[in-house]
């Protein structure tokens, strides 16, 4: 699914990008800084420049350790090769959280 070509996504549905990819990575501890600071659009960071992304992660969300930086850098750098694939892959595991919660 591609977000730009889907008028049907609702702002909350791109945030979850964001956050099951944070959380996938073991970096759901700066999801509320991400949020907050308004990097909740997965499309915006893959979009940013190193030196963009760089000043956003370390200036703007607050990540002080640079291994952090740098391998939340290279993750975003990977998915963005990988293009929408990933996106599809997080709109699943969303969708299966919701069914089980409805299961239980």
């Amino acid at each position: 699914m591609e977000i730009e070509q889907d008028m049907n996504i609702d702002s909350t549905e791109i945030a979850n990008y964001v956050y099951l990819f944070l959380k996938e990575n073991n970096f759901l501890q700066y999801w509320s800084s991400f949020d907050r600071k308004g990097y909740d659009d997965m499309k915006q960071l893959l979009e940013m420049t190193p030196d963009e992304l760089e000043q956003a992660l370390a200036q703007d969300i607050g990540i002080k350790k640079i291994g952090h930086l740098k391998r939340l850098k290279a993750l975003l750098a990977i998915h963005s090769t990988r293009g929408n694939s990933n996106e599809k892959e997080y709109e699943n595991k969303d969708a299966k959280k919701s069914s089980n919660k409805t299961q239980k």
